[in-house]
């Protein structure tokens, strides 16, 4: 059953609140059984965000022509309920229809890819697209953009791909890919777990590639550097049960770029399956929460 109007809210005023993140906001949830009840029953230390702020992210979402999809909402996509750290609210520019769409393959790779690079992930996002895969990517420069391109140059320039963006839905980053944001908003979707107006962090970018693995059945990684975030992408997709491919352009030699071995063929690594998670004590209200140190408070 859909949240109502309060629960909503008050949910984001959970999430927004310092020291909450995903996993803590579900077991508080699992727990106190509403976001409402579990904001009664936060100890001192925690400040919720103020219900006045929650109410103008609302406006400005539909301002925007943004949808703020929570997670027990149908449009919310199914893969990214599997994750114990799944975005509590995804904010969505553009089609909600396709986010549950599947096959889908992530392609994604080096900002600073060569153009052979640039030209291998468009002519691969294009053919897929027409073979009705869905091409899910970060919209970051280089191979991100070139697969996006290719996705949406399909099916008579009609093609549908979605972004993933590591800033809020409203942001564009980097500022260059304006055109190809608007467009991805009209033809696809661009989505994000970020409040509106959040700006380009490092430390958001880690968060952002989780879901951009967690959407796809397979990844596909082009001329990325070994330590780089879109072979963090690839090593990870292990865990979500998907199959992991790298491409590299034929005249691109750099030592710099990702070993095709690491993700097929003999000799890759072996990733053990993520245990499931223990479930909380029933007598220990919200220990992993908060601790342990309050008792939930319901109306």
């Amino acid at each position: 059953m859909a949240a109502t109007d309060t629960e909503i809210l008050a949910r984001l005023r959970l999430i927004n609140t310092d020291g909450i993140g995903p996993v803590t906001f579900y077991k508080l949830l699992k727990t106190c059984r509403s976001a409402e009840n579990a904001l009664r029953s936060l100890p001192p230390k925690f400040h919720p965000a103020p219900l006045a702020a929650a109410e103008r992210e609302i406006s400005l979402a539909r301002a925007k022509g943004i949808k703020i999809l929570a997670f027990d909402n149908p449009e919310y996509p199914q893969k990214l309920r599997e994750l114990e750290d799944a975005p509590p609210f995804l904010y969505v520019k553009g089609r909600t229809d396709i986010l549950n769409r599947s096959p889908a393959v992530s392609v994604v790779g080096a900002r600073n890819a060569s153009i052979n690079g640039r030209k291998l992930a468009s002519r691969i996002a294009y053919d897929l697209t027409g073979a009705g895969v869905l091409i899910v990517s970060g919209m970051a420069r280089g191979i991100d953009a070139a697969s996006h391109k290719g996705a949406m140059y399909a099916l008579e320039q009609n093609g549908p791909t979605v972004a993933v963006l590591g800033t809020g839905a409203d942001i564009v980053y980097p500022a260059e890919n304006f055109s190809l944001y608007e467009q991805i908003a009209a033809q696809g979707a661009v989505i994000s777990e970020f409040p509106l107006g959040t700006e380009a962090q490092s430390g958001n970018f880690p968060r952002r590639n989780r879901i951009v693995s967690a959407l796809a059945d397979a990844v596909l990684v082009v001329e990325a550097g070994i330590h780089s975030g879109p072979a963090g992408i690839g090593t990870g997709t292990r865990r979500f049960c998907g199959a992991r491919f790298a491409g590299r352009s034929p005249r691109r030699r750099s030592q710099q770029t990702y070993p095709r071995r690491r993700f097929s063929g003999r000799g890759r690594r072996r990733y053990p399956q993520r245990p499931e998670p223990r479930p909380l004590p029933e007598n220990k209200a919200a220990a992993a929460g908060c601790r342990g140190r309050f008792i939930c408070k319901t109306a």
